[in-house]
C-alpha cells in the first residue's frame, strides 16, 4: 500500500512537470511581441540562425558602430513591412533624435530580450 502511494505521488509529480513542460514548449511556439509607442511589433517564436550569421555582416557594413549595427539587425529581424511601420510611427509621433534616441536604443534592447539573444551578444 505504501509503495502504491509513493508510485501515485511520483506519477502526479511527473504529470505536473509534464504539464509545465508542455506549457513552456507551447509558449516557445507563440510569436513574441514588443510595443513601441503603441505599435505592436511581432517576431517569430524562434530566432532564425541566419539572423545571427548576418549580424557579423551587418556590423562590418556599419563599420563596427554598435548602434548602427543593432539598427541593421533590427531592420533585418523586423522585415521590410514592420520596419516601414516603425518609421511611420516615429514620424506620426514626431519622435526626434535629440529627444527619443534612448527610446530607440531601448526598443533594440527589448527586441533582443524578447527573442532571447540579448543586446550586444
Amino acid at each position: 500500500m505504501v509503495e502504491e502511494k509513493k508510485a501515485a505521488i511520483a506519477a502526479a509529480k511527473t504529470a505536473k512537470k509534464t504539464k509545465a513542460e508542455d506549457a513552456a514548449e507551447e509558449a516557445k511556439k507563440e510569436p513574441k511581441t514588443v510595443e513601441f509607442h503603441g505599435l505592436t511589433l511581432t517576431f517569430p517564436p524562434k530566432v532564425p540562425l541566419s539572423l545571427v550569421l548576418r549580424y557579423r555582416q551587418i556590423r562590418r557594413e556599419a563599420k563596427n558602430d554598435e548602434m548602427m549595427a543593432m539598427l541593421g539587425l533590427l531592420e533585418t529581424f523586423l522585415g521590410a513591412d514592420q520596419y516601414e511601420s516603425l518609421i511611420a510611427k516615429c514620424d506620426e509621433e514626431g519622435l526626434s533624435i535629440d529627444d527619443d534616441m534612448d527610446a530607440l536604443g531601448d526598443l533594440v534592447e527589448d527586441v533582443m530580450e524578447a527573442v532571447g539573444i540579448g543586446a550586444g551578444e
